[in-house]
């Protein structure tokens, strides 16, 4: 799958950004390292913020990965989760490593996520940034159970069917997504990447980053701290938000710019 004119340079200079270069050299050459290469490069992509800003920077288009890479560099930026999952696709392209975009649905709406299925031999990983899991989650056993900052994620497989939920002390489960493996065309990868850009929560400004070991989820006047599963929520004015955005390395104004345009609210 390639969607964009030229963009192999940009993935080049964006993996040299991330401090991945090495990490896809070796993949090409040792097919020992094609597991380790992967948690290393889910490592480094953490690095990449979740984020809407540029969706209304670039005016709607789809966003691609020479768009990352001028963000990235300039303003902090990264992209929402369809631009950072196939970016993510070619990257493993680069290792030759074996992989396909899978489409999820979730409560808000069908094919509204993305993640990739990577597989290396008779292994299969889960590879699921836009929900801000960097670590490949192991599915060829079937199901299992993980621990991550957003709580314990139970990703429950039968036959081709792959299912993810919240699974609480008390035994509860809250739905994540649902998601099929099979092929899908880059029509409709394309598709249902357009469709989330009218999603009623793009008109919010939303932003979201791994930190250590705990997920800072901005939306709007709101700012979560997700650690463990348990979330602390905090109503802050502008100037506090942009301290945070701040703090994730994400350019104030830049952001300022969105905020202004969305909530209509100056500084």
């Amino acid at each position: 799958m390639e969607l964009f004119k030229d963009e192999e340079k940009a993935i080049e200079e964006l993996s040299y950004e991330l401090g991945i270069t090495q990490d896809i050299r070796k993949s090409r050459i040792d097919e020992d390292y094609k597991e380790e290469c992967i948690k290393n490069i889910l490592s480094k992509f953490s690095i990449l913020p979740y984020e809407n800003i540029t969706k209304h920077i670039n005016e709607n288009r789809l966003i691609s990965p020479a768009d990352i890479l001028y963000g990235f560099k300039n303003w902090g930026t990264g992209a929402t989760c369809f631009p950072l999952v196939y970016l993510l696709k070619r990257v493993l392209d680069f290792c030759c490593i074996e992989s396909e975009i899978l489409l999820a649905d979730r409560t808000y709406a069908p094919k509204s996520h993305t993640i990739i299925l990577a597989n290396l031999g008779q292994k299969s990983f889960i590879l699921d940034i836009g929900f801000l899991i960097f670590t490949p989650i192991n599915i060829s056993e079937g199901s299992t159970l993980v621990n991550l900052p957003q709580g314990k994620l139970l990703f429950s497989v039968e036959g081709r069917d792959i299912e993810v939920n919240t699974v609480f002390e008390n035994g509860h489960r809250k739905f994540r997504y649902r998601a099929t493996i099979e092929k899908i065309s880059d029509i409709d990868f394309i598709s249902a990447w357009e469709k989330t850009y009218f999603f009623e929560m793009m008109n919010n400004i939303v932003v979201s980053k791994l930190i250590g070991d705990k997920i800072i989820y901005i939306r709007n006047n709101f700012v979560h701290f997700i650690k463990n599963g348990v979330s602390k929520n905090i109503r802050m004015e502008k100037e506090n938000i942009l301290e945070m955005i701040g703090k994730m390395g994400i350019n104030k104004n830049i952001f300022s710019n969105i905020w202004d345009l969305l909530l209509n609210q100056a500084p």
